[in-house]
């Protein structure tokens, strides 16, 4: 099965399975921190990533 481009490039931004998300803002574009590196993302693109609470 291929995969969206969407996909491809949440990978290539450090999004995998497991990883801890930090999310720092969500007014406007989403500023989220993985690993040690902030990125911004379009809410569009941040509605397609599945998360769970670590609390």
């Amino acid at each position: 099965m291929k995969e969206s481009p969407v996909f491809y490039r949440l990978r290539d931004m450090g999004f995998f399975a497991g990883k801890v998300v930090e999310v720092l803002s969500n007014h406007g574009p989403i500023l989220v921190k993985v690993d040690d590196q902030k990125l911004a993302i379009g809410k569009e693109m941040a509605m397609k990533i599945m998360v769970r609470s670590l609390e």
